[in-house]
């Protein structure tokens, strides 16, 4: 099936640049922080304990033990300086104002390994493991883009090999996925080229007659777009 083969693809492609991220290897056990940032390190989803820790998405991260860092492999090379033991001091921008936040290091080896199982069931076809590992890993960070993304494609591959048409449950899936993409546009102000995306979502929804949830969909991606947002 065409379909199928694309989501196989897609999970090979970021495999592939996983594998040659060393930063990304389960096996390191260097400081971590349980967050998901834009290249320009701008906080977009927040685990429960870097919340507690006083992080909020939104924040901007700018610099790391009084090092700037301005993209995010910089921030991820200089946390990797660090070990599970150690704190680490962030320099963070919020509402206009820079403050100082000390935390934790965090071992995000789970985090990383869920992950890559998440791809790798996807690229070998394996639907039901591709949707078991990633509530697995929205339970360990929280609902993110990414995940729902992964389940959705996997789910869908899932319902078309059965033959089956799409249900509510089908719906909901896109639903969230696409939900969680404009909430996190809202921190990072620039995913132009998500708009698409969610686009091409609605119109998935209307073609399967789950009108209620489309309107809802175009209604967010509406407001995001007028609130100063380009989803």
């Amino acid at each position: 099936m065409a379909e199928e083969a694309k989501i196989k693809q897609f999970a090979r492609n970021v495999l592939a640049r996983l594998s040659e991220d060393k930063l990304f290897n389960p096996a390191r056990s260097s400081c971590g922080v349980l967050t998901l940032t834009t290249d320009q390190n701008v906080i977009t989803v927040v685990s429960k304990n870097v919340r507690l820790a006083g992080l909020r998405p939104g924040d901007v991260i700018r610099t790391v033990n009084n090092q700037p860092v301005s993209t995010h492999n910089e921030l991820r090379e200089e946390l990797a300086k660090k070990g599970l033991a150690d704190a680490v001091k962030l320099g963070i921008h919020r509402n206009g104002k820079t403050i100082q936040i000390e935390m934790k290091c965090q071992d995000t080896r789970e985090f990383k390994r869920l992950t890559i199982e998440m791809y790798r069931t996807a690229a070998d076809g394996q639907w039901n493991e591709c949707i078991s590992r990633s509530y697995a890993l929205e339970r360990l960070l929280t609902p993110a883009y990414f995940i729902a993304d992964m389940r959705t494609k996997c789910s869908e591959a899932k319902r078309m090999l059965s033959g089956r048409l799409p249900n509510n449950a089908d719906a909901q899936l896109v639903y969230d996925a696409n939900r969680i993409m404009i909430k996190e546009a809202g921190y990072s102000q620039s995913v132009e080229n998500d708009r698409g995306k969610v686009l091409s979502a609605i119109s998935w929804l209307k073609n399967n007659g789950f009108q209620e949830f489309a309107n809802d969909l175009q209604t967010q991606l509406n407001e995001a777009s007028n609130a100063g947002i380009t989803p």
